[in-house]
């Protein structure tokens, strides 16, 4: 029997996975959502309060397998590929206009 976790980045797997991206899509993205019969969580919950339904551990849990699910969706497992260049940056700064004091 899968766990509630397993069961989750399974369906969130199989949606990444399924999704139909067409040639020139500006970016890539994905949803995980952790699936549950609980009533509380029935839409946003609170991490702490009335419609929390994770413990602290339970939580870190889920955030540590969303990270290494999209590091690998990314394909970026280290996380450490630069956006942009310090130069871009550069350059942009320079394009801004003056504002007023």
């Amino acid at each position: 029997m899968f766990t509630s976790l397993q069961r989750f980045l399974f369906l969130s797997l199989a949606c990444a996975l399924g999704g139909s991206m067409q040639a020139g899509d500006l970016s890539r993205s994905f949803e995980l959502r952790y699936v549950t019969a609980d009533p509380k969580a029935n839409g946003e919950t609170d991490f702490k309060g009335k419609t929390s339904i994770f413990t602290t551990e339970q939580r870190l849990e889920f955030l540590n397998q969303y990270e290494k699910f999209a590091g690998k969706f990314f394909g970026d497992q280290n996380w450490d590929t630069r956006i942009v260049s310090d130069d871009d940056v550069r350059q942009t700064l320079r394009q801004l206009k003056p504002q007023p004091l």
